[in-house]
């Protein structure tokens, strides 16, 4: 029973309590601080077809540079895609929480099983997004494959990003965390 209550108060009482206003931990200094709506830096999950992990760029004037790595599961192959959007369209109901961005873009997309295959996108995407630096998008992309053979097809994935404020650059490049 002694060393049970010394081990408790070893590991909550060393803790400490950090009220607002006080100084905290050098490593919580560099952690992500989220964006103010949904532009900056945005990382997520996307399912369908392609599913993987969703990264992407974004200005506050909605321009974006997003790319998903993951798996092409009806091929059970691994696949890579990036693309620039533009954005062509947006609903915004009055006070309300939700809106709805439309954009159209150009990309390209590889596919790595046994060979390796290339194509180029033309995807239509709906970010919908909420009074917080949270998107949930639907992307629905024509793809038409050019290597190794010239084919047709159609890739479709749902998913979230949530999103973090760019860090002031030191001309190095850019910088994710708070500032």
């Amino acid at each position: 029973m002694k060393h049970l209550v010394l081990t408790l108060v070893a590991l909550f009482g060393s803790n400490q309590v950090y009220a607002q206003g006080a100084e905290l931990p050098d490593l919580m200094k560099h952690a992500p601080a989220m964006s103010d709506g949904v532009y900056g830096v945005g990382a997520g999950v996307g399912a369908g077809s392609p599913t993987g992990f969703s990264f992407a760029l974004r200005t506050e004037e909605l321009h974006t540079f997003s790319a998903l790595f993951g798996w092409e599961l009806s091929d059970t192959q691994f696949h890579a895609h990036g693309d620039y959007h533009i954005p062509i369209a947006e609903l915004n109901p009055a006070e309300s929480i939700l809106a709805i961005t439309f954009y159209t873009g150009v990309g390209a997309t590889m596919d790595i099983d046994k060979s390796l295959g290339f194509g180029a996108r033309v995807p239509v995407v709906a970010g919908i997004s909420f009074d917080k630096p949270l998107e949930v998008f639907i992307e629905l992309a024509p793809v038409i494959g050019v290597l190794p053979d010239v084919e047709m097809g159609m890739q479709g994935t749902m998913g979230v990003r949530g999103w973090f404020r760019p860090k002031p650059s030191n001309g190095n490049g850019p910088e994710v965390g708070s500032e």
